[in-house]
């Protein structure tokens, strides 16, 4: 019975060792979280969330989504090789006066980031 065991955990071992030497995407983001400052009520502002993948497979963004309707995201649907670059586009549409801080999740095939948040803050104000 403990020669079955030893196999067992030489054979995990192996299997976990190859698994890390396995070429990954690897996500590197230039900012997560941007402050906007001031805003205009009801006056759709973009912000850019550039990354880049620095692994060595092909990065793929699974899914985003924001923290709430108020914001429309637009991703790449298609996998990023490594060394290529992307851009997460996030469409704010500001209906509340007042100070916010909203959220974005990203979902990749990355193992060291499966999911990653994005945040933007700042303060709607009246239109003039």
């Amino acid at each position: 019975m403990s020669k079955v065991k030893f196999l067992f955990l030489v054979f995990f071992l192996v299997a976990g060792t190859c698994a890390a030497l396995m070429p990954s995407p690897e996500i590197r983001w230039e900012s997560t979280n941007l402050a906007l400052g001031k805003i205009a009520q009801h006056q759709p502002i973009t912000l850019n969330y550039h990354f880049e993948n620095q692994g060595q497979a092909a990065l793929l963004i699974q899914d985003a989504k924001g923290s709430c309707g108020c914001t429309q995201i637009e991703y790449p649907k298609t996998p990023l090789k490594a060394g290529e670059k992307g851009l997460i586009k996030a469409t704010f549409n500001a209906a509340s006066i007042g100070q916010f801080h909203k959220t974005i999740t990203i979902r990749t095939n990355s193992p060291e980031q499966p999911s990653v948040t994005l945040s933007f803050q700042g303060e709607v104000v009246a239109q003039k």
